[in-house]
């Protein structure tokens, strides 16, 4: 019997002109013999149409033969879209086959076990290539397949499959193979046998080829990363019901709808850095897994987590960055393990506190937590004023003496009116400060901002101003009972707060004077009526050609002590006017009153301000009459008065000149305006350093009385006195540091603008920002030599001008009559009562 593979051979159909085997045999010699000459002489006359065909056989074979599989890949798989074909040649040079090693199937040795669970565990189970959180052991580079087989690999994240979210398919192991992560950040599996197999490049020679193309290392980054990215936003969305953030566990799901649509979606490796301390803050973070650490100016802080066993606020960071507390990072985050962040923008921030505003409050919870984190790291008080010219133990003690008080947003830190005997500085945060009964603020507090200082120095304990927070803030508080105690320890520094003090008082003092002086054809004022007036009013300084007080307009009390001003009426000029005097008697007299003249300064003129909506006006007019009385005899007598302070030719020429030639001459009235109300007084002893060469200084000091010295290199270059304007450059941008060193030669009475005020002015008023820019590159054109230093030659020679008819000023103030407004006592051996609200 024949086998049956030659059965099967033979027994098939027969197909026509051909005859079975079997048949062959019964046919006669003969008959088979012309047979085959007729077979033969058929071929040889159709031997050119047989080669033909076989032609076209072989043609159809080729065409048949099927495209290699690693060309396949390079030349279309979708990880390599974009890159050049160069880079693509050397990828199919070195990518070889790869075999994963199956997972045979699960055996059951009862027979009572086959029949109860045959149906699930008699099936293969899944391979696993990549375990999410591990490194890759062996498969340590790219593992790719056809890219016509997409459903070989299956991406797992939290022990969670995603199959209708879409990755980059036809690939395993990127992520890591590409340096975007140290470990997988996805659980791989094999979902079917690939039918052209696996194909695998190891990562240190994909290295050494991506060294060579450096564009489409970039390019092959930003392709695996964002498809990364694409995945992780779509498996949150699929499974948001199942995300779990502490911070909102209890919160309506509709808020963490909204807030999963607005986050983007950032993976870190391993020791990356996630933000740089001092880079522009616009963004939070959540870290949703993994670690990440905190550092500030090179310390350790803490630890970002969701781990079990944090809490909530734990893994969030840029909460006072986002929140408005600070424009720059406050401190550094690198990632400690390879971390998946959330960012949340500023701007998608005010878009969900506006949706969420109860939901969105958490935030500021946060950043006030993180300010109490970095209470060692936000200190300022080398910063304030007073203190920079006491020895380094007694700073250092005041510092650990201050108390770290945190406000969140709105919160009042100070009322108007009220009594205290502490001082404030701002470290984290903007503060508003309110005047009277206005709803507008007339400035904004920002880091390094100082108040309180008259009520620590026990000057005045009445509160001048409200001041309120307009974020989370980060202030430290010191007492009077703490600068006591700090002075008792070091009795060195007691002359040197004591000359502060005087400084300080000066205003107060003056002010009182010629207050007295104008009074005293009628009689003099009652201590209390002064007393009053001095708790209620604040310094002011106007800048030159800024309006004082507006013709038409409401009118306020205001004391001119230092400087010049112009008087018009209906447009004519009247008279110049220099200090001491006095404008806006009807702000008492009459509340509501317009003022009848326009006062103008002509110089930087120092003032005392009682606004007109000041809560002591109304006491004033209730309890003491008779000052009311005497003060509307002193008005009516003015125009007399007036005119025995009438300056010269030359003086007013030479404040015109002041004017015109000044750094804000040329400012419109709005600008200075608005810009006056962040200046703030300062007082610098002799030989304190004012700006220091190679520093970047915080604030713009222009020079009110005294007189300073520049060096630079420890080269004495010029003088400069009053209405010098230092550090311009500096805070208008165009230079980092300060070219020079200015000390003070005198006790100096200078007006500071911080140089982010400056810049918040000049937000406001784009066009003064140009305009002052102009005049700074002008003078750093026609000179080579650093603007400190030539500014401070030319205000010099000007200053010389200034100080000829302040001369009156001084002769004027050491002639003035006694007043009965004592001193402020400097007493540091017994603290003051406690303060009364």
């Amino acid at each position: 019997m024949a086998p049956k593979s030659f059965q099967r051979a033979t027994t098939g159909p027969v197909h026509a002109g051909q005859h079975s085997e079997k048949h062959q045999l019964h046919v006669p010699h003969a008959e088979r013999s012309r047979t085959h000459r007729n077979f033969g002489s058929a071929r040889h006359a159709n031997g050119l149409q047989i080669s033909e065909v076989h032609k076209h056989e072989e043609k159809e074979e080729e065409e048949v033969v099927e495209e290699d599989p690693i060309q396949a890949i390079v030349q279309r798989h979708p990880i390599f879209r974009g890159t050049s074909t160069e880079f693509r040649k050397e990828v199919g040079l070195n990518l070889k086959p790869f075999l994963v090693k199956p997972t045979g199937n699960s055996e059951l040795k009862t027979e009572y076990a086959r029949e109860m669970f045959e149906s699930s565990l008699m099936r293969p189970r899944a391979r696993v290539l990549l375990t999410q959180g591990k490194a890759p052991a062996v498969l340590n580079g790219l593992l790719l397949v056809h890219p016509g087989e997409a459903n070989v690999f299956e991406t797992v994240y939290n022990n969670l499959a995603a199959p209708d979210v879409e990755g980059l398919p036809c690939v395993a192991g990127q992520e890591v193979a590409l340096g975007i992560t140290s470990q997988s950040p996805f659980t791989v599996r094999v979902r079917q046998e690939p039918s052209k197999g696996f194909f695998f490049i190891h990562s240190d020679i994909l290295e050494l080829v991506l060294d060579r193309h450096r564009a489409d290392r970039t390019m092959l980054k930003n392709t695996v990363y964002q498809a990364a990215a694409d995945f992780l936003r779509g498996w949150l969305m699929r499974y948001r019901s199942k995300v779990y953030v502490k911070l909102f566990v209890n919160l309506d799901e509709n808020f963490k709808n909204a807030l999963l649509n607005l986050v983007k979606i950032q993976l870190f490796k391993a020791e990356e850095k996630i933000c740089k301390e001092g880079d522009v803050g616009d963004s939070c973070m959540f870290v949703f897994t993994g670690e990440a650490d905190i550092y500030c100016k090179h310390a350790f802080v803490g630890r970002l987590s969701q781990n079990p066993g944090t809490k909530a606020w734990e893994s969030w960071w840029g909460a006072l960055e986002v929140g408005g507390s600070c424009l720059n990072r406050v401190a550094s985050v690198t990632a400690y393990t390879d971390c998946v962040i959330w960012e949340l923008s500023a701007k998608a921030m005010r878009d969900l506190w506006l949706l969420f505003p109860y939901e969105c409050s958490f935030f500021d919870k946060v950043a006030m937590k993180h300010l109490q984190l970095l209470y060692p790291f936000t200190d300022r008080v080398s910063e304030i004023n007073m203190f920079e010219n006491c020895s380094a133990e007694f700073t250092r003690l005041i510092r650990n003496l201050m108390e770290q008080k945190v406000y969140c947003r709105d919160e009042l830190v100070m009322q108007e009116g009220d009594t205290g005997d502490e001082m404030y500085v701002l470290c984290v945060g903007k503060c508003s400060v309110f005047r009277g009964y206005n709803s507008e603020p007339l400035s904004h507090l920002h880091p390094g901002s100082c108040f309180g200082g008259l009520a620590v120095l026990n000057i005045t304990r009445r509160r001048t101003a409200t001041i309120k927070a307009d974020c989370v803030c980060d202030l430290r508080m010191l007492s009077r009972s703490s600068l006591l105690e700090a002075l008792s320890q070091y009795p060195g520094d007691k002359d040197r707060v004591r000359e502060m003090i005087e400084a300080h008082s000066q205003s107060r003092q003056a002010t009182a004077s010629a207050l007295q002086r104008a009074g005293q054809s009628e009689g003099s004022f009652s201590t209390q009526f002064l007393q009053i007036l001095l708790d209620n009013m604040h310094e002011h300084p106007f800048l030159p050609k800024q309006t004082i007080l507006h013709e038409g307009k409401e009118s306020f009390l205001t004391v001119l002590l230092h400087g010049m001003v112009e008087v018009e009426v209906s447009g004519v000029h009247i008279a110049n006017v220099v200090a001491p005097a006095i404008f806006g008697e009807r702000g008492i007299l009459e509340p509501g009153t317009p003022s009848a003249a326009t006062v103008r300064s002509c110089t930087v003129a120092e003032c005392m301000v009682l606004p007109c909506t000041s809560a002591a006006v109304p006491i004033i007019r209730a309890r003491l009459p008779e000052d009311i009385a005497r003060l509307e005899r002193m008005l009516e007598k003015k125009m007399a008065l007036t005119r025995t302070q009438l300056a010269s030719p030359d003086d007013m020429t030479n404040a015109a000149e002041q004017q015109d030639k000044g750094l804000f001459g040329s400012c419109g009235a709005a600008f200075l305006a608005r810009l006056s109300h962040y200046f703030e007084r300062r007082v610098y002893l002799p030989d304190q350093k004012i700006l220091t060469e190679g520093e970047e200084p915080r604030h713009g000091v222009m020079i009110h009385q005294g007189n300073a010295i520049v060096e630079s290199q420890g080269v004495y270059i010029a003088e400069c006195g009053p209405g010098e304007f230092l550090g311009e450059v500096a805070i208008l941008g165009l230079a980092k540091v300060s070219s020079a060193t200015v000390r003070a030669q005198t006790k100096i009475v200078a007006y500071t603008v911080e140089a982010s005020s400056m810049q918040e002015v000049l937000d406001e008023f784009p066009e003064e920002r140009v305009r002052l820019r102009e005049i700074m590159e002008k003078r750093v054109s026609k000179s080579p030599s650093p603007i400190e230093p030539r500014a401070s030659k030319g205000l010099a020679m000007k200053s010389k001008s200034v100080n000829k008819f302040l001369k009156v000023v001084v002769a004027r103030r050491s002639s003035d009559s006694k007043t009965d407004i004592a001193p402020p006592k400097v007493e540091f051996e017994t603290p003051p009562e406690p303060a009364k609200r």
